[in-house]
């Protein structure tokens, strides 16, 4: 695997993990980000609703790290040698661009 590989597989995980959002999901990371009063105050912008999306999107994608499929993917990592810290460098930063272009078409959908 190179590290190209590992990046286009993170931003896979990272978009699918945003497409299986829910409103109950974005719901509950909104209750553990803001507290009640600053909401009741201030109320919740897209910008606020996109970072608790993006939240419950990496909790979503991290849940899926205990499957067996990610385990296979780990060792094909993990025994590549010196390489290995590069290649989960690239895994998490795609990991990144596939959960914001997912949370990105939820809200559209919103």
């Amino acid at each position: 695997m190179n590290q190209r590989e590992a990046y286009e597989r993170g931003k896979e995980n990272g978009y699918a993990a945003a497409e299986y959002l829910d409103d109950e999901q974005i719901k509950a990371a909104v209750e553990n980000l803001y507290q009640a009063d600053f909401i009741s105050e201030h109320g919740l912008d897209k910008e606020d609703l996109a970072f608790a999306a993006v939240m419950a999107a990496w909790e979503n994608e991290k849940n899926a790290r205990s499957y067996s499929p990610f385990e296979f993917f780990v060792h094909e990592i993990n025994m590549s040698g010196n390489r290995a810290a590069g290649l989960w460098e690239k895994y998490e930063e795609g990991v990144g661009v596939g959960i914001h272009k997912g949370v990105r078409e939820y809200l559209k959908g919103a």
